[in-house]
């Protein structure tokens, strides 16, 4: 083929959406630290419920403490969808009032516990880290350090 031709040649494409909207955020301490203390004082166990290999899952005994926060991320969301998704046409106002939260749980997670790859039944689901130990931090710094290294 022609350099001239080369030129020429148009690629065209389309664009898939992959999956759900996936929203990324962060919470304040206070409120970080509300979750935990929440999650520690919690004797309700949550392990037939889910799914993970987890020494301690455990439900939270009073989960209404926490809606004005849901609520905030339910409107944050329904905002996002209706900015980000074309074929969603309720307005945020209409949409945000189809949520409930149905349960809330915290996973303490230690060496050798997992999630496997599972579903959730409801409309939305998301994860809170509250806590990340030390080791994990440098090893992730440490990551960091050697792709610079490699310039990757």
């Amino acid at each position: 083929m022609s350099e001239e031709k080369k030129k020429q040649i148009r690629l065209e494409y389309q664009m898939f959406r992959w999956g759900p909207l996936l929203m990324k955020t962060k919470i304040t301490e206070e409120m970080r630290l509300k979750f935990l203390s929440e999650a520690k004082a919690s004797t309700l166990d949550f392990k037939p419920k889910l799914a993970g290999i987890i020494k301690k899952e455990v439900g939270f005994r009073d989960s209404k403490i926490f809606l004005p926060f849901f609520n905030q991320m339910f409107d944050m969301y329904a905002d996002a969808q209706f900015k980000w998704s074309p074929e969603v046409t309720t307005k945020p106002e209409d949409f945000k009032q189809q949520y409930t939260l149905d349960s809330l749980w915290a996973n303490f997670q230690g060496p050798g516990d997992f999630n496997p790859p599972h579903d959730h039944g409801g409309a939305l689901s998301w994860v809170i880290y509250l806590t990340i130990p030390e080791a994990l931090k440098r090893s992730k710094q440490l990551i960091k350090a050697v792709l610079q290294v490699l310039e990757v």
